[in-house]
């Protein structure tokens, strides 16, 4: 199997490109679905609209969000994995709400405790607690380090303790426990899992750390095809902003000339999407 990647930075490219994909090499089983994940469900309407005008129909296609299509495989390859993510933000939205007031009498809450001291209505407890899980949710993502530190009980600042009470809440694993046995059984075993013939994922711009290494081991077991959408049609994995150039010419004044800042806009906001450049 293979990690196949095409890059454009028209999304009607992408989509042609898709389309040629399913009707030129359709899957062995007719009745078999189609897995197309994509970054927001009205593109995910557009693609099928798109289909259904060149070729007259689009029927039997699944169009899952990243998160929820990588959960829906933890499923069907570990048993036990509960059918919706415990810690998804819209959970961990009431967890939070829940554990607060018996929390912030530790020394550690204090700054929420002098926060919510007028709160009578309870109107900001709920407000803070879905800045809290919306963290916490992007933590799991992009800080996966921090997490890890947390839940083995290193750092006593309430982030830290308050992430653990909810861990030991829920009894259940989180979200890069899951993610890091499904890698595992991914990688050392050698039986069928049952998954899809072939996986697409469109007009991705960027992907969390752990969900690229989650479709690296992927790529061992089925064929996925990425369609990269990228902000420009030249390769700029190297571009560097002008902030970096100045400290690049400090350190190696005879290479300076090498670093591209031609576009300093992208060069300073698209890093996301320049990490995409080394998959």
């Amino acid at each position: 199997m293979a990690l196949t990647i095409l890059s454009s930075n028209r999304i009607e490219t992408l989509q042609s490109r898709l389309t040629r994909q399913l009707m030129s090499q359709p899957l062995h089983d007719p009745f078999a679905q189609e897995v197309i994940v994509v970054p927001t469900y009205a593109m995910a309407r557009w693609l099928n609209l798109r289909i259904a005008q060149q070729h007259g129909v689009a029927a039997n296609i699944d169009y899952p969000q990243v998160g929820e299509w990588i959960w829906t495989l933890a499923g069907t390859i570990l048993d036990g994995t509960p059918k919706r993510d415990p810690y998804s933000r819209e959970a961990l939205n009431w967890q939070v709400f829940s554990l607060l007031p018996g929390l912030l009498e530790q020394e550690s809450f204090a700054p929420l405790r002098h926060y919510l001291d007028d709160d009578n209505s309870g109107l900001k407890r709920w407000q803070l607690a879905q800045r809290i899980a919306a963290a916490f949710d992007r933590y799991q993502l992009y800080r996966p380090e921090k997490i890890r530190s947390w839940s083995a009980g290193n750092e006593h600042h309430w982030q830290a303790r308050l992430w653990r009470a909810i861990v030991t809440t829920r009894k259940q694993e989180h979200r890069l426990e899951v993610i890091s046995s499904v890698i595992e059984r991914l990688t050392d075993d050698s039986r069928p899992l049952g998954l899809p013939e072939r996986i697409s994922l469109f007009a991705m711009s960027r992907l969390a750390p752990v969900f690229i290494e989650f479709i690296h081991a992927l790529a061992r077991r089925t064929e996925i095809l990425l369609y990269q959408h990228n902000p420009t049609d030249q390769y700029w994995a190297d571009l560097v902003s002008e902030k970096v150039q100045a400290r690049k010419r400090l350190q190696n004044p005879d290479h300076v000339e090498y670093f591209d800042t031609s576009n300093s806009l992208l060069a300073a906001w698209g890093k996301q999407g320049q990490a995409m450049q080394d998959l």
